[in-house]
């Protein structure tokens, strides 16, 4: 019906202009008030801080961007991802963004802190290690001719878990 496809139109709409229009906003935003980010000097150094303090403050000065790239990741992982047909593309599809995060991770190591860029890159690696575990496992009953049903078998997690918290 016309109501219907105008209700889509909207949908698509919001669904673009924040996918697209909130990290983009961020990084304006930061951009505009790089020479304030980290200069305590600076006249508008503190109502940038209150404004933007939390988007900005644990990057190092170098990567005061990255937390645009950051919301970007997680829009794809959890929205763009979701609308691929579940199964081995979709698992694969989120399997190469997360190993190309974890590469950006550990090329240009954001934190201020060491310590931070650890635990994120090892955060981020089990990301990448449970779904290579699961695109194994898909690829291996399709091969087998399983129907593949999507259930998780207890002993399957209590693996993958064992493993991510080594």
């Amino acid at each position: 019906s016309p109501a219907h496809a105008e209700f889509i139109l909207v949908a698509v709409a919001g669904m673009f202009c924040y996918t697209i229009g909130y990290p983009l906003f961020l990084l304006v935003s930061l951009f505009r008030a790089k020479s304030s980010l980290h200069n305590t000097k600076h006249p508008e150094h503190e109502h940038v801080k209150m404004q933007l303090g939390s988007f900005y403050w644990h990057y190092d000065t170098r990567s005061w961007f990255f937390e645009s790239i950051a919301i970007c990741y997680k829009m794809i992982m959890v929205g763009a991802l979701g609308i691929v047909f579940p199964g081995p593309i979709q698992l694969f599809l989120a399997f190469l963004v997360a190993l190309t995060y974890l590469c950006l991770l550990l090329r240009v190591a954001p934190y201020k802190r060491n310590v931070h860029n650890r635990l994120s890159f090892a955060c981020n690696g089990a990301i990448c290690a449970t779904f290579l575990l699961a695109l194994l496992r898909a690829v291996d009953q399709h091969a087998r001719g399983v129907d593949s049903s999507w259930e998780i078998r207890e002993d399957l997690f209590d693996t993958v878990l064992l493993f991510i918290l080594v």
